[in-house]
């Protein structure tokens, strides 16, 4: 009796359960993909689909009847539409492959071509290029070349980028297709252009976690010194980049130093960034179209520094028609002019920018032999040659001059020249040759005539010349393999006294290094990919060259004169980054990144500056050796909305062979250099978050960052761990945009930042007369806190019937007069009047610093 109670309990269980099982499905639109059929059917009829992810393709679109239908029937359509094998069993929906009827494998075939602005034709990198309402798509390189292989079809691409109108456009694939895509402007030119989405297409796909790009739109939106736009102190609202010192141009990023950070405009290297010491960048932004900014993750494309990659990009210039724009400024005015020389087949852009303060110093008849000036100059052509060809040639030049009371003066510059040839080979094969110069100095003089003593003249210089080509074969949407060889020469000319003999100069050094790499940007399904890849390279010195031998004391003990290839280094650089995006909109996204990275150039200098006309840069030589460092990071962001997003990222760095000089070194005229630097070993290690508004009339960023800089080496400190020079260990920014509907807008940025490592001394003794200092732990003491908040208003003349616009621009650099220190020194009080130290007077500490509140108003014009 038992058995049978039992036996129909189970069969009125298996009833209920089939019961349970809706037959009938609701379809209430007419097109659908397989994700959200499947979504439909486990989420509102609580059936189980079982498949694989290699032979269904949850993007493509199916075509249904708005209607209800029996499962059987919907299962029958969905299996013809598909071609695929689907059966029901109970609950479950099992899909496979059609193994009886399934057609040939359809042929690729592909779409390729360039990329630009409707209005001027200027190459748009970055671009999205994809088929509309999936994920296969791909983005245009940096010259503006795309490449998608698709299976025979119709298709709607979908073309789209930053602030310009996405293009739709139908077509019919059954051959390689050339199809140059031209997007137009949204004419959002004033308006602050932040990395935002466009369309239904995810945030995440265009804010990369491991890279800012930036354009000349944000840049101009950020208030500057004396309302002077600028690069790089745009980058420092980022964070992990951080300014040097105040009102700097030079950069530290993550802790490292100034010299760690590749900074590129059009592939050629600039060496120093600086105008007027620091105060300007010598990036004219009317001349730049894209900024690149990364700190992590580094592509295998770019070696030779530590910590960050700025690859910096300047406009080809306008090929449809001619225009310019400019400003005039309290301090400086620039001018670009940019057209066409034959429309659609070249064009030219020149951008000028000049201060006047030496102009201003001549106005009272007597300038006391006072100079301050400064000029940079940016040009470009290029020419498109035919289907598959497109030649580039670009240069910078730029000089400064400071001259105090006819007794000394300083000058020094960059100037950088690059020849690119783009070919396309193959639709999914382009390269890119380049032949790049670049070339820094700077010249020191001492006149001191007064006394009747010789002049001093002091020069140093780092040139080089690099030819490289580079790579990009687009294998199939999923995979875009990226490969390069390059081979530079460097000379440094680290110092040498122009008045003196050769013995007493710094050695000059010649360095020469092969590079090769390979990459291959893979994406292994719409939520999951990954970077990976490798840079080796071969470096050793070059040519003539003199090095000196020291004994465990640092005393010379012997000198070795060399001529062609010595002191051969190989080294290998994987680099590897993985990224998962999760949610089921893909609004969040994980990143893990390591990269390995060895440089071969560091400077001495002194980090209260951003820049010091003393500055030593050191190759790799016997006596020194090369600096590696190996970067683990784990980014996580979350976008919330088209409109908010929020990015945390950890990271820590070990690095090998970092140098820094003894106590009390000799480091001007000294060919004996590398005998006063010690080397050992860092660590650098922090958390970065970042929250943006992206959209509205309010939009702004908040960074916050909370890292640490280490050194340990054998010789300074009691070989302990002391503070790097650029620990800095809390770090704020503030930047606000509001855009009024009407004629105004207002911006605002405000940083703190803890003070600079320093070594303050800890008390004094007298010594003949003379009162001696003695010191704490080298870096153990810090500057006072830095903080700033600077203003800015922008008001837009009335547009009238023209090509003509302008705007004003209003300005106040440290609105609440903070008074920050650069340095600090201590001496002896002094008597008020006769500048002499009184007997028995008390020591005093003396602070440095260079700007109070400064308002300034600038005119800006676009024809």
């Amino acid at each position: 009796m038992l058995r049978y109670l039992f036996l129909l309990v189970c069969c009125g269980f298996v009833l209920v359960s089939a019961a349970q099982t809706p037959r009938q499905v609701s379809i209430e639109k007419s097109s659908w993909t397989f994700r959200e059929l499947i979504n439909l059917l486990e989420n509102d009829y609580s059936y189980n689909c079982s498949y694989s992810s290699s032979i269904l393709d949850l993007e493509k679109e199916l075509r249904l009847e708005v209607k209800r239908y029996d499962i059987d029937a919907l299962i029958e359509t969905i299996s013809s539409q598909a071609n695929l094998k689907i059966r029901v069993r109970g609950t479950k929906i099992l899909i496979n492959r059609n193994e009886k009827t399934g057609p040939e494998p359809k042929q690729e075939f592909t779409l390729s071509g360039y990329i630009s602005e409707q209005s001027s034709g200027e190459p748009l990198i970055g671009a999205t290029v994809r088929v509309s309402g999936t994920s296969k798509g791909t983005v245009s390189n940096a010259y503006g070349f795309y490449s998608l292989s698709l299976p025979e079809g119709n298709y709607t691409i979908e073309s789209s980028y930053l602030s310009f109108s996405t293009q739709f456009l139908d077509i019919r694939l059954d051959q390689d297709i050339d199809l140059d895509i031209r997007l137009r402007d949204q004419m959002n030119s004033l308006k602050e252009v932040v990395v935002t989405a466009t369309g239904d297409e995810p945030i995440n796909e265009i804010a990369n976690v491991d890279y800012q790009q930036v354009n000349a739109d944000f840049i101009k939106n950020q208030p500057g010194l004396v309302g002077e736009p600028d690069v790089i102190k745009s980058l420092q609202t980022i964070p992990g980049f951080k300014a040097a010192t105040e009102g700097s141009s030079g950069i530290s990023v993550r802790g490292g130093g100034r010299d760690q950070n590749l900074i590129l405009l059009d592939e050629a290297i600039v060496f120093n960034p600086s105008h007027l010491f620091g105060f300007y960048s010598v990036f004219n932004p009317d001349a730049i179209k894209d900024v690149k900014a990364y700190k992590s993750g580094f592509p295998a494309q770019y070696g030779g520094r530590l910590s960050s990659v700025i690859d910096i990009k300047m406009k080809e210039g306008n090929n449809q028609y001619f225009e310019g724009e400019g400003a005039i400024g309290l301090v400086s005015s620039r001018l670009t002019l940019e057209g066409p020389i034959s429309k659609d087949k070249s064009s030219f852009i020149v951008s000028a920018r000049r201060t006047y303060a030496d102009m201003f110093l001549k106005l009272g008849g007597d300038d006391g032999g006072n100079k301050a000036s400064f000029y940079d100059l940016n040009a470009k052509i290029n020419f498109i040659l035919g289907k598959n060809d497109r030649l580039y040639l670009s240069g910078y030049f730029g000089r400064d001059l400071l001259r105090f009371f006819d007794q000394y003066q300083t000058e020094w510059g960059n100037q950088t020249a690059t020849l690119r040839w783009n070919h396309v080979f193959h639709s999914r094969l382009f390269s890119n040759t380049s032949l790049i110069f670049s070339n820094y100095f700077y010249d020191i003089n001492y006149f001191q005539r007064i006394n009747n003593t010789d002049d001093f003249g002091w020069r140093s210089n780092v040139q080089n010349v690099n030819v490289k080509t580079d790579f990009t074969c687009f294998v199939n949407p999923k995979n875009t393999l990226s490969a390069g060889i390059s081979a530079l020469s460097t000379k440094f000319v680290p110092g040498e006294n122009k008045n003196e003999e050769a013995a007493e100069n710094v050695s000059s050094t010649n360095l020469a290094e092969l590079s090769l790499y390979v990459q291959n940007e893979h994406q292994f399904n719409d939520w999951l990919s990954s970077d990976y890849g490798i840079r080796v390279s071969a470096v050793a010195n070059s040519g003539k060259n003199t090095f000196y031998t020291f004994d465990s004391s640092y005393e010379v003990s012997d000198t070795l004169n060399t001529d062609g290839l010595t002191n051969g280094n190989f080294v290998a650089a994987p680099r590897v980054s993985i990224k998962v995006l999760t949610g089921t909109d893909h609004s969040t996204t994980l990143k893990a990144s390591y990269s390995r990275t060895y440089q071969f150039m560091q400077t001495l200098a002194n980090t209260s500056l951003s820049f010091s006309a003393f500055d030593i840069n050191l190759p790799t030589t016997p006596n020194t050796d090369f600096l590696s460092g190996d970067q683990i990071s784990l980014a996580l962001k979350k976008s919330f909305n088209p409109t908010y997003q929020f990015i945390v990222e950890g990271y820590y760095k070990w690095l090998d062979n970092v140098i820094d000089y003894k106590d009390h070194a000799r480091l001007i005229q000294n060919p004996l250099i590398e005998g006063e630097i010690r080397a050992g070993r860092g660590k650098a290690y922090g958390i970065e978050f970042l929250l943006e508004k992206i959209q509205g009339k309010v939009t702004g960023r908040l960074s916050y960052t909370l890292s640490k800089s280490r050194n340990q080496i054998e010789g300074i400190n009691e070989g302990r761990w002391y503070n790097s020079p650029y620990d800095r260990p809390h770090h704020l920014t503030l930047s606000t945009s509001y855009q009024q509907d009407g004629r105004w807008s207002f911006f605002s940025n405000f940083t703190y930042s803890s003070g600079n490592a320093f070594t303050f001394p800890t008390s004094f003794f007298n010594y003949d007369g003379l009162t001696v200092p003695l010191y704490s732990d080298r870096n153990s003491d810090r500057m006072p806190d830095y903080h700033r908040l600077d203003l800015a208003a922008r008001l837009k003349n009335k547009k009238k019937k023209t090509r003509l616009s302008s705007y004003w621009e209003f300005s106040v650099y440290n609105a609440y007069a903070r008074i920050n220190p650069i340095s600090i020194a201590f001496g002896r009080q002094e008597n008020a009047l006769l500048g002499e130290v009184r007997p028995g007077a008390k020591n005093v500490v003396k602070k440095t610093f260079l700007f109070y509140i400064i308002p300034s108003v600038s005119y800006n014009i676009k024809f």
